[in-house]
């Protein structure tokens, strides 16, 4: 939500950077790649029936809000994303509280 916010510098660098074997396009996937992980773990550690599933629909969701708030110019995509996010976690058989 701040003033300056210019989006996911490395979305920025995959959206600049052309060519696939580019160096900066291998920093981009592995940030890609721990940010899904990390996901992937939490939805697991929250015991979730199928936490890779959920891990891949939450991964969306954060790349989407992050690109919807610099295109909009607010926060409010981070807000929208959390709320489908609930959405698609109260449908698990572990009870996800609305707000932590």
């Amino acid at each position: 939500s701040s003033d300056d916010f210019r989006g996911c510098a490395f979305l920025n660098a995959a959206a600049e950077i052309a060519d696939p074997a580019h160096p900066a396009r291998g920093a981009v996937r592995s940030h890609e790649e721990r940010l899904a992980a990390h996901l992937g773990t939490i939805c697991e550690e929250a015991g979730l029936p199928d936490p890779a599933a959920a891990a891949a629909d939450l991964f969306l969701l954060v790349e989407g809000a992050i690109v919807c708030a610099l295109v909009e110019g607010t926060a409010e995509p981070a807000g929208r994303a959390r709320a489908t996010a609930l959405r698609l976690l109260s449908r698990s058989a572990t009870p996800i509280p609305e707000d932590p």
